[in-house]
């Protein structure tokens, strides 16, 4: 059977980190495993799709890598497609089956990635006697990516091999452990690095290993239908001429000309064509094609069992011996089928226990008889808990899953939301292959109990370093701080997640710079594996970054003063032949109503992962300590627009006297108006309210006078007062202090939205006459892209050409209200659809 590829256009945003993190949904550092996933996952397709077992070859230097397989090779159509950002080319992406790759832009990622990565934008790709040289650059005046293309003749060989730079002395250790991971999953399948192979059937019964294929014929029942239509419909864009018993043959069940014509006289569409039968007027005949998908679905038989997506068996335990030192007779394995008509699926797991292992527990997930870097789920590892797996056993544990439509959650495919069923599946293969292991660990766990008072007096003899401490508490604490890694959490975050067991562990207080600074940042080192992952952010310089246009201003007097006179009402650009949209802002007008400034650097990429500045049209500027010349002369400006700034500090005498200082002329500095500052917090009724650690503090010696005094001109209650300065001990001023990095990143951004939205910060929203314009830039380029003549010699004689809606400004308001868009996207969309 042979597929109609597709191609849907979007936004080709590739050549950023933030953009390509999305795409392969890992971060920066896990990019290149990901990229030799996608090609090997790609080779094994082609290559199950011509019907030859799998060879699979890894080469690599410390400059490049090349991966190359014994398939077809890929169509020269394909890789001249794959060069095109604005559309994604995929034979998968509306296909809901079992397959490994369903995103269809491997090839734009590995394009990109290397070029933002390394700098390095070179590939080259040989199959069917051409050799493909993508070198690629981008346009930064343009922003847009370059790529040239050059092909060449050469001997024609079987296959196909990508080869793409990236400089790295790791490239061949990446390569062996991609090998190792995916040929657990794919027993028929031969991967070598280097010549060295990694991964070989050992048996007939791996030789002849039966999965779904990548061409074979669908189920109907597998496709929602809401998925049905979206297929249909994009058959119709591509071949609207295609006949109906075609579009019908494509399912499985339905290859003999009795069932086609059974459908067909059911539904009274004999020699019709797809877009005749199921468009009326340019639209979808909605009823009609949930018919016709019931219709075949009755026709087509009984949907496959779940054993038809392929069972890999006990194998992968004699495979795990191989490639780690394990434990005799430890090694145990579970399957569970679930039997669904829409969605069989099949849960697999392996467990062994091992000698030795100085990097503590391994866990290895496969989706779809492909390698994943992280657990698709939470439930996972809350499955290994409740069976007393930890990060420091030795012990490897492999699940895989297979199904023809997994709830994926995020644009990279990463992370699933499971069903019910499944997930008792997967609790139920994990706690199988756990028990063991469960029985042993709770009998030493009972033994210890047992023994605590001779433990306890133990441990009263023995010292334990702030290291190891930090090391038996550091995941828990990252997760804590983090929310479970759903938000970036500075390391100050962590610190104040980890400080109460180290101390308590130690005997010792803990130096803040210490763990943040050294403990922290060598965790990571020595864990690559557990924290490659981690979304940890250190200090940053001040800076200030507005919503929607992401323009980034380092706070530095000469950058503040460029970016203030470059301030401007919204500008709405000339419509011209193929211009692109030009609504664009600069300063507050038309952008953002409100400011927020933080007296401390590293909570930018919190804020980011939050959408604060596009939810609520703030702009966010900090400094690292005092508010400088730079940031009151700011705080002036925006003032003398009308936006209020909504300041957040620490809890302490710092944090208060910044409160007082950036809203009070200086020696060096006098504002020119009244500034309009808000104090959002921290203050003590909030910090006792969020049940947030304080710490103590100690004036410098040179602090002689009585600090109270200082605090009441700051505006500090008779309770906080107490609480910040509790007296003088040794000739020094003490008290307590709360950071805002003591907050869980969950709780500051629940804190800062919360704040913000009893403020009543608005959506900005520009007058009438600016929306008009913007909406009528937005239908005059549309226009364009069919008549670019006509409406040129329309668009010289005449103010408007399209009649703005009359409530443009409800309709924008609407829009915008409770999202992160602003009301250039809401006059865009609105324009588009008219």
């Amino acid at each position: 059977m042979t597929r109609t590829t597709f191609t849907v256009s979007r936004a080709a945003e590739f050549f950023s980190e933030k953009e390509l993190e999305m795409q392969m949904g890992a971060g920066h550092n896990r990019w290149l495993p990901m990229l030799l996933k996608e090609l090997v996952d790609n080779a094994l397709d082609a290559c199950e799709g011509s019907g030859v077992g799998p060879t699979i070859e890894i080469s690599t230097t410390d400059d490049t890598i090349t991966v190359s397989d014994n398939g077809p090779g890929i169509p020269a159509s394909t890789v001249k497609k794959s060069l095109d950002y604005l559309s994604r080319t995929s034979s998968n992406n509306l296909w809901i089956s079992p397959t490994r790759g369903q995103l269809g832009n491997a090839l734009k990622c590995l394009y990109a990635a290397g070029y933002v990565a390394n700098g390095k934008g070179l590939v080259v790709i040989t199959a069917n006697g051409i050799r493909h040289t993508i070198t690629v650059g981008f346009d930064e005046i343009q922003q847009e990516p370059t790529l040239c293309h050059d092909t060449e003749t050469v001997k024609p060989s079987n296959g196909t091999s990508v080869q793409f730079c990236w400089p790295s002395d790791e490239n061949e250790a990446y390569a062996i452990d991609c090998a190792a991971r995916i040929g657990l999953f794919n027993p028929h399948a031969l991967i070598m690095v280097n010549a060295v192979p990694f991964a070989e059937p050992q048996t007939e019964r791996d030789l002849g290993f039966s999965k779904w294929k990548p061409d074979a014929r669908i189920p109907v029942s597998w496709f929602y239908r809401h998925q049905f239509k979206s297929l249909l419909c994009a058959h119709i864009n591509a071949s609207p001429e295609m006949f109906t018993r075609d579009f019908i043959k494509l399912f499985a069940g339905m290859s003999s000309t009795w069932t086609q014509a059974a459908v067909l006289d059911d539904l009274r569409l004999q020699r019709t064509t797809i877009a005749d039968a199921f468009t009326r007027d340019g639209e979808v005949h909605e009823v009609l094609v949930e018919t016709l998908h019931d219709a075949i679905a009755s026709y087509s038989g009984e949907a496959p069992k779940a054993k038809r997506l392929g069972i890999i068996g006990k194998g992968v335990l004699e495979r795990l011996t191989q490639l780690r030192d394990v434990r005799p007779d430890s090694g145990t394995y579970a399957k569970v089928a679930v039997e669904d008509h829409c969605r069989p699926f099949v849960a697999e797991a392996w467990f062994v226990a091992e000698t030795e292992s100085d990097g503590g527990s391994t866990l290895i997930f496969g989706i779809n008889n492909s390698t994943v870097f992280v657990s698709p789920s939470d439930l996972i590892r809350e499955v290994l808990a409740d069976n007393l797996i930890d990060h420091e056993d030795p012990v490897t544990v492999v699940l895989h899953l297979v199904c023809p439509g997994f709830h994926y959650v995020d644009r990279g495919k990463s992370r699933i939301a499971f069903s019910e069923e499944q997930q008792e599946a997967i609790t139920t293969v994990l706690t199988k292959v756990c028990k063991k292991w469960r029985s042993v660990k709770a009998r030493l766990r009972r033994d210890q109990r047992s023994s605590q008072r001779e433990l306890e007096r133990l441990s009263r003899k023995s010292t334990i370093s702030a290291k190891e401490a930090a090391w038996a508490v550091m995941e828990q604490a990252y997760l804590k701080a983090s929310g479970d890694g759903a938000y970036p959490a500075n390391a100050r975050q962590v610190m104040y997640a980890a400080r109460a067991q180290i101390q308590e562990m130690t005997g010792k207080p803990l130096s803040d710079q210490y763990f943040t600074q050294t403990l922290l940042p060598d965790f990571q080192i020595e864990n690559p594996e557990l924290t490659a992952g981690w979304d940890v952010v250190y200090d940053d310089r001040g800076h200030l970054v507005e919503p929607h246009t992401a323009r980034n201003i380092p706070l530095g007097t000469v950058n503040v003063r460029e970016y203030v006179n470059g301030w401007t009402e919204p500008q709405i650009g000339e419509v011209e032949p193929s211009v692109p949209l030009s609504i664009s802002t600069s300063g507050p007008a038309g952008c953002y109503s409100a400011a927020i400034f933080i007296e401390k650097e590293g909570f930018t990429a919190l804020f980011e992962k939050a959408r604060t500045r596009n939810l609520f049209d703030v702009a966010i500027f900090s400094t690292k300590g005092m508010s400088t010349t730079a940031s009151r002369q700011l705080v002036d400006k925006l003032s003398s627009q009308g936006v209020p700034i909504f300041l957040l500090h620490d809890f302490d005498a710092a944090g208060m006297t910044i409160a007082r200082t950036i809203r009070s002329d200086g020696r060096r500095y006098k504002f020119s108006c009244e500034p309009e500052v808000i104090d959002l917090g921290l203050r003590l009724e909030q910090a006792k309210r969020m049940d947030l650690e304080s710490e103590e503090f100690q004036w410098p010696t040179r602090q002689k006078q009585d600090p109270t005094d200082n605090l009441k001109n700051c505006g500090a209650s008779s309770d906080e007062l107490a609480f910040l300065v509790e007296g003088k001990d040794g000739g020094r001023w003490s008290g307590r202090r709360v950071e805002l990095n003591a907050m869980t990143a969950p709780q500051f951004v629940e804190f800062v939205h919360g704040e913000l939205e009893a403020q009543g910060i608005s959506k900005v929203l520009p007058d009438e006459e600016t929306l008009s314009a913007a909406f009528q830039h937005v239908c005059l380029r549309n226009a364009m892209e069919v008549k670019v003549d006509e409406l040129f010699q329309q668009a010289e004689s005449k103010d408007q050409i399209f009649t703005s809606p009359d409530d443009l400004s409800e309709m924008v308001l609407e829009r915008i209200k409770g999202t992160s868009l602003n009301w250039q996207d809401a006059v865009i969309e609105i324009a588009e659809s008219s």
